[in-house]
């Protein structure tokens, strides 16, 4: 399926497999199914004029015809389901399920009573029945709960931070406290070695004393007689 004379096709999402990715503007869209299957291409068309664009959008049915996948432009697609109806706008797809809106709209993700779904094929399969409310429910919640861990991972990766600028504050101080124990033992020492010898410097100038002297003769003289 090609746009023409320059026009674009937004392509919204597919219950069959195909060529584009999910909100993507293309020129053309391929897609193919299983013999006998049908499904429907979800689509918003551009239309480019002089002074404007306007802008379609389409459920095409596609199905096999003969001996090859075809596209309806000529047919709406027509749910096989009731109670599942889907819609389409510029931003994505939604359908309500349970009074909840599902929608692939990003910007809807916060809103109450909407719930955001970044698969938007998975919505287009659960219009064509192809799977039950369930799997759209378990991968909104997942979503939810991506997103919740991701913050969670944020916030423990900050943490982390600031338990490494901690504990390298922690080095510079050990490493501060021990640069001045190394100073203060030097300086220890040197005081220990000037201690040391002064004192011997004290007992030399004291024993060389003219009066010790005599007073140290008199002691050995006493000892002699």
């Amino acid at each position: 399926m090609e746009g023409f004379e320059g026009n674009k096709i937004r392509y919204m999402g597919s219950s069959v497999a195909k060529s584009a990715p999910c909100d993507d503007e293309v020129n053309s869209v391929a897609f193919s199914l299983k013999e006998g299957d049908k499904g429907f291409i979800a689509i918003r068309a551009f239309i480019i004029r002089p002074k404007s664009t306007d802008a379609f959008s389409f459920f095409l049915p596609v199905e096999w015809r003969g001996d090859m996948p075809f596209v309806d432009l000529e047919s709406l697609w027509i749910p096989p389901f009731s109670d599942r109806l889907g819609a389409l706008n510029y931003f994505g797809l939604m359908v309500e399920i349970d009074g909840i809106i599902y929608t692939t709209n990003l910007f809807d993700k916060d809103k109450e009573g909407k719930r955001y779904i970044s698969n938007c094929n998975l919505l287009c399969k659960y219009l064509a029945g192809d799977v039950d409310a369930d799997a759209v429910k378990s991968a909104a919640t997942e979503l939810i709960e991506e997103e919740e861990a991701k913050k969670r991972i944020l916030e423990l990766e900050e943490r982390i931070k600031d338990l490494n600028k901690l504990l390298s504050e922690k080095d510079q101080i050990i490493y501060k406290k021990d640069k001045l124990m190394e100073d203060y033992r030097g300086r220890a020492d040197k005081i220990i070695d000037a201690a040391e010898t002064l004192y011997i410097d004290v007992n030399q100038q004291w024993f060389h004393r003219p009066a010790v002297k005599k007073a140290l003769k008199d002691i050995d003289r006493a000892f002699i007689e």
